[in-house]
């Protein structure tokens, strides 16, 4: 199983600087299923650009980081932190991979694979780290 976090333009530089990814409580029996080594995905609604893969570095918790992401003014309590090595990026994803739509947190194991697929395939779009 592979998961799929959301951010925005406001939220996004959070998430990488803190390495740290949340969502709202109500997605939190998903969420806490995420294991060290799981592999994540995380989705900008504000640009529909596709970020991964990253990996949790530990189990899912909640309030990780209590002061988390307070600037958007929600409340993201369901948290993982990540790890990357190879970051890539994927532009309209929900136009190539349309089981993206929806915004769910759980992705099959076929679906991650075609994700994988897909990101390998657009390789040109690398991130080698983030700044």
């Amino acid at each position: 199983m592979s998961y799929i976090f959301y951010c925005n333009n406001q939220t996004m530089d959070e998430c990488f600087k803190k390495a740290l990814f949340g969502n709202t409580y109500k997605h939190w029996e998903t969420i806490k299923k995420i294991k060290k080594g799981a592999l994540i995905f995380l989705i900008n609604l504000s640009t529909g650009i596709l970020y991964g893969p990253f990996t949790a570095t530990r189990k899912s918790q909640l309030n990780l980081d209590p002061y988390a992401f307070l600037s958007s003014g929600r409340n993201y309590p369901a948290q993982v932190e990540v790890q990357w090595r190879r970051l890539m990026k994927m532009e309209r994803p929900y136009s190539k991979l349309p089981f993206l739509d929806g915004q769910r947190c759980r992705l099959k194991p076929s679906e991650t694979v075609q994700l994988m697929s897909k990101l390998i395939e657009e390789d040109s779009r690398l991130i080698h780290r983030w700044a």
